[in-house]
């Protein structure tokens, strides 16, 4: 007789096997997508107007701080949108082009979790895009306005980010050219990983080297560090959207339609508020059911910032979970849009 086999692992579920495939097609996508010499190329313009931020913010009279967010912000909001349109809108077609979407709708892979797999790995690689350029406009808002004079300079600043910056293009170029990595890929997680460590330092010391604890810096009322960090993880939703447009558009239209239409959804949602003509922001949110694009208004905390009106983290909420709403809504007009496309 037989002995009975106990070791016998249990039929994984159909649940569980959605959820794997969710998650592959995820993990591919966000792979793929810093392989692209775009990303780079996008990534490393955007850490570049970040960083001369300082400088042109010193064209105005008494209001460098506040330029400094503002430019800072929409800097941020515009590279998410090319990003997003680029990566969304090559993403999708490259399948469809090579055949390999076959393969993978055969699994069998249903077409939402092919479009939910596809966002995921759009979002994070926004999420890691726009980690690095929060981190590079903390490091300018540190630095404040450039004046005329170097004194003004702050040595901190300039010496920790730089170096981060250097080590992590350093150590790429190595990995590439001794260990055969991929430069885009290996840079962009060098510098995820170097920048935050850069800012702490930064935070540790004052503009004049002497050390000083980690809430110096949240405490200075005038750069409202806090209220930046709420600004930033604001911004990084409406980017989350702006990629679920990009997603919905890449499913029939080309690159050049989808960045057109995102720009324009960027462009309608900012001006939301006089479209919709709500004076207030709970108007505006009662009206909001009704409009086709989305507020990104409840997004934007550049304009509270400059009137010294703060944003609380029950706001937060709020915004958030019309975020999850709004990108759920997209998703799904996206799988209807391809189910009726021809891949074959």
């Amino acid at each position: 007789h037989r002995k009975p086999i106990r070791n016998r692992k249990p039929p994984t579920s159909g649940r569980q096997a959605m959820i794997s495939r969710l998650f592959s097609i995820a993990g591919n996508t966000f792979i793929e997508s810093l392989r692209r010499p775009v990303f780079l190329a996008v990534l490393a313009t955007v850490c570049l107007l970040l960083a001369l931020n300082p400088a042109i913010s010193t064209l105005t009279l008494g209001e460098d701080d506040k330029l400094l967010v503002d430019l800072g912000l929409s800097t941020i909001l515009l590279g998410g949108i090319f990003l997003s349109a680029f990566i969304s809108s090559g993403s999708i077609s490259r399948e469809i082009d090579s055949k390999t979407i076959l393969t993978i709708l055969s699994k069998p892979v249903g077409k939402l979790c092919f479009i939910a797999g596809k966002y995921l790995g759009v979002c994070a690689t926004i999420s890691l895009a726009g980690w690095i350029w929060s981190l590079v406009f903390l490091l300018g808002i540190r630095h404040g306005a450039i004046s005329a004079a170097w004194e003004s300079s702050d040595g901190p600043v300039l010496i920790f980010g730089l170096g981060a910056a250097a080590l992590s293009v350093a150590i790429a170029s190595w990995g590439n050219y001794a260990r055969g990595w991929n430069f885009p890929t290996s840079v962009s997680l060098l510098l995820a990983a170097l920048l935050p460590l850069a800012w702490t330092l930064v935070l540790l010391v004052a503009k004049d080297w002497s050390l000083q604890g980690l809430q110096a810096e949240f405490a200075a009322e005038e750069k409202q560090l806090g209220q930046v960090l709420l600004a930033l993880a604001l911004a990084l939703q409406a980017l989350w959207i702006l990629a679920a447009i990009a997603i919905a558009c890449s499913t029939r239209l080309g690159q050049l339609a989808t960045l057109l239409i995102s720009f324009g959804a960027f462009l309608l949602g900012l001006s939301s508020d006089s479209l919709f003509g709500g004076p207030g922001r709970e108007k505006t949110l009662a009206k909001l059911a009704y409009g086709i694009t989305p507020n990104l208004q409840f997004h934007w905390l550049a304009d509270a910032l400059s009137l010294g009106n703060p944003a609380s983290g029950f706001y937060l909420l709020l915004v958030s979970g019309y975020t999850i709403l709004f990108i759920g809504a997209i998703l799904c007009l996206a799988t209807a849009l391809f189910e009726g496309k021809e891949i074959g």
